[in-house]
């Protein structure tokens, strides 16, 4: 069973808790660049991946962020990614997103690309 606080919520009802802290805190609320806790709008996920503060990004989390690595395909290849379209780091590190280390994959093919590696039959070099 999932913890509650890991289900995505609706992007209104974020509005809707952003709005009523702005209410209760008046002018001295601040966020993303005002924020006295704001570190540059670059921060490393829990699972290892650097996501980019994009609030506007029509696929942001709650929070406002994006993976870094789906913003670098996206300029690369020029339109958004859909929610199907998967980044692959070929080099197996999280970090690493130049892109001749990147590589759009379904998530079938995400699947199958990491089994092989898991099992030994797939290495990549670029």
């Amino acid at each position: 069973m999932k913890c509650r606080a890991s289900v995505p919520r609706p992007k209104e009802a974020v509005i809707k808790m952003v709005k009523s802290t702005k209410e209760r805190h008046g002018d001295d609320w601040k966020s993303g660049v005002k924020h006295h806790n704001w570190k540059g709008g670059r921060l490393l996920s829990s699972k290892g991946y650097w996501k980019i503060w994009k609030p506007q990004h029509p696929l942001a989390d709650v929070s406002g962020y994006v993976f870094e690595h789906r913003l670098i395909m996206e300029k690369f290849l020029g339109r958004i990614l859909s929610r199907s379209e998967f980044v692959h780091h070929k080099n197996t590190n999280k970090k690493d997103n130049v892109i001749e280390n990147l590589q759009v994959v379904t998530i079938k093919e995400h699947a199958k690309i990491h089994n092989l590696i898991r099992n030994g039959n797939l290495q990549y070099s670029y």
